[in-house]
């Protein structure tokens, strides 16, 4: 594992977060699926492994994805049907986000796919994927780890145009990437039919739904929600050929432009408020459908002074720097939790964090690591006797001169390198490779605003 030491610091200057990835995995698709190349401008390299495992299915069904600067250029395949990719075999390592979309599209297509995963994800794959393929009338299976062999899934069978189900309590990937399959479905005679996609109530991930039906408005779909929670599809037009019918796909447009990713900024939010000076390019606060841009509304509940023009945002610590308590319910947005609680230990007062039952549920290891390190610094955070809130006391300084293992979680690297900001010595990091799932680029964006973040054999 790669080790860093994080040394106090303030951050100031420029800089860009990734693009959203959830837009970014969602345009990839479309663009693959329709006709014409597509520009998506706002994605630097190196990828994160999410955008990158996209790009691999993208590939696998037979589309074409090259860097070029910050963007990224998006070649269809041709309107044949020989054109598309064969029976596919590609990595999506850990990425749940682009297994989930992408196999109901391989469905769609009638085309054979083997996605080699992690070992973990490809037994959870299974579990919320085959309810869609009962319906569909397609088949998935599993298969584990062989020697030098990843684990995979398979998937294989037709996906018509239909009615189909999908639980709210699933990812919103799962919804996602049906609505994007049943825009491109066809009936058993291959000819153009709508669909209908009921997503059961409660939605756990709407914000993700969202953002997929704003990209799918972009590309030019029609989809409409009547009533609530139930989605009404109709499909892209159909031509027949003298050899083979195949979809009169729809013209992509041109240039597409990603919005930053909120919840990847949150780190550089919460280093403006404990004495930081960044300011922030590619995150707009007005009428962005990411859950993660909440942490703004937060943020000026501390006291935080917000200015945005048209093209930059610049968060800054409010004047004599005297930070909030904040009470929030979080249920929403239990990502942004752990880097909250940071920002609250500086705070004068006593913060809540509330409606953190899904963080603990899913990924309860994350929680209760903030606790400890936040303790280990010095902070006085507690989780409250029901697991469903964090109760932090404020203003405490922060201590380093400790090391501590990212456990493969990147929000723990981001928070304890914002943390190491604002302590009285060096914090190490073990496990920073972490930061590729998301962020790949994040120490150097770190290092050029001026954080010291030494290597370590």
């Amino acid at each position: 594992m790669t080790s860093r030491t994080f040394h106090p610091s303030r951050l100031h200057g420029q800089a860009t977060v990734p693009p959203a990835k959830i837009q970014v995995q969602g345009a990839l698709l479309l663009s693959a699926l329709g006709r014409g190349t597509c520009r998506l401008h706002g994605c630097p390299p190196p990828l994160c492994d999410a955008a990158q495992a996209m790009v691999n299915g993208v590939t696998a069904l037979g589309g074409a994805v090259e860097q070029q600067g910050n963007t990224l250029v998006v070649r269809p395949p041709g309107l044949r049907i020989a054109d598309w990719g064969p029976a596919a075999a590609f990595h999506a390592h850990a990425c749940a986000v682009a297994l989930h979309m992408l196999v109901p599209v391989f469905w769609t297509r009638g085309q054979s796919a083997r996605v080699m995963v992690d070992e973990s994800l490809a037994s959870r794959s299974l579990e919320v994927l085959r309810s869609l393929a009962e319906q569909a009338g397609a088949t998935i299976s599993g298969h584990a780890a062989e020697e030098d062999e990843p684990a995979w899934v398979e998937v294989s069978g037709k996906l018509n145009a239909g009615s189909y189900r999908v639980e709210g309590s699933l990812p919103g990937q799962i919804a996602s990437g049906m609505l994007i399959a049943l825009a491109h479905a066809t009936d058993e005679a291959g000819k153009p039919a709508p669909s209908r996609l009921a997503v059961t109530a409660p939605m756990a991930s709407r914000p993700h739904l969202n953002l997929t039906l704003r990209m799918l408005k972009e590309f030019g779909y029609n989809v409409r929600e009547e009533p609530e929670g139930v989605f009404a599809v109709e499909p892209a037009g159909f031509h027949s050929g003298p050899a083979e019918p195949h979809p009169q796909l729809r013209l992509n447009p041109a240039e597409v432009h990603m919005e930053g990713d909120w919840s990847l900024g949150a780190a550089l939010l919460c280093a403006n408020a404990m004495g930081s000076a960044v300011v922030i390019q590619n995150l707009r606060e007005s009428a962005s459908p990411q859950r993660g841009a909440r942490m703004l509304l937060l943020l000026r509940e501390m006291g935080m002074l917000v200015y945005e023009n048209r093209q930059e945002l610049y968060v800054t610590c409010p004047s004599r720097a005297r930070l909030l308590p904040l009470a929030a319910d979080c249920e929403d947005i239990p990502e942004l939790a752990p880097m909250l609680a940071l920002t609250c230990t500086q705070a004068h007062g006593r913060s809540v964090l509330s409606g953190l039952g899904r963080l603990r549920e899913k990924e309860g290891g994350r929680l209760q690591a903030t606790v400890e390190l936040l303790r280990k610094m010095g902070g006085k955070a507690s989780l409250r006797e029901d697991g469903d809130a964090l109760v932090i006391e404020g203003p405490t300084p922060l201590k380093g001169g400790f090391t501590a293992d990212a456990g493969g979680d990147r929000q723990v690297v981001q928070l304890l390198a914002v943390a190491a900001l604002v302590a009285d010595g060096p914090v190490t990091v073990t496990g920073v490779e972490a930061l590729s799932k998301a962020w790949p680029g994040f120490l150097e964006t770190y290092g050029a605003l001026g954080g010291r973040a030494e290597e370590r054999p």
